[in-house]
């Protein structure tokens, strides 16, 4: 018991040698679910597969490695989560996640493609797509953000939340 508990302080602690991450996800209130009047409905999300390892990703020389930390869980269901938690604040707006139910009326549907999310020269990319559904339109948005970065795990994974706070930020203002 006591060599968990050590283990789990560790995996936790916010110490700079730490070895798992994971983005700071604000929870939402469960009173939200009762103020709830508009739905819009998330399908799969795509990745590349080096996003898929649970090791943090980066670029050198052109080739793509990877750091010992990891990410504490995978990093898509990391990005889900987030998104439900980024949506989910409005207490008016739910989020349905893929397979959803026909019946619930969705003000929009959205598909995120992410073509590029990692470190490389001293900056954090994010780059891809959305398809965002509403009524009988869909409309295609790119998207490309980069912010300079210390090769550091902590301000790696810090700015890759922060960019991807951005594209959740624009998904929403083109709700």
């Amino acid at each position: 018991m006591k060599k968990f508990l050590i283990i789990a302080v560790l995996i936790f602690s916010g110490c700079t040698g730490r070895l798992y991450f994971n983005f700071q996800i604000d929870p939402f209130s469960k009173n939200s679910f009762s103020q709830i009047k508009e739905y819009i409905a998330i399908e799969e999300m795509e990745i590349p597969n080096y996003l898929k390892q649970d090791h943090i990703a980066v670029m050198r020389d052109g080739k793509i490695t990877f750091l010992s930390q990891r990410w504490i869980e995978p990093l898509s269901l990391i990005l889900k989560k987030d998104l439900i938690s980024f949506f989910m604040k409005e207490k008016s707006l739910g989020v349905i996640e893929y397979p959803w139910q026909k019946e619930i009326k969705t003000k929009a549907v959205i598909k995120i493609v992410i073509e590029d999310f990692i470190y490389e020269n001293e900056k954090v990319v994010l780059k891809g797509y959305y398809l965002l559904k509403k009524e009988d339109k869909t409309y295609k948005k790119l998207f490309s953000y980069q912010e300079k970065c210390a090769k550091n795990p902590d301000q790696i994974v810090k700015t890759m939340q922060k960019l991807y706070k951005k594209l959740l930020q624009d998904i929403r203002n083109n709700l």
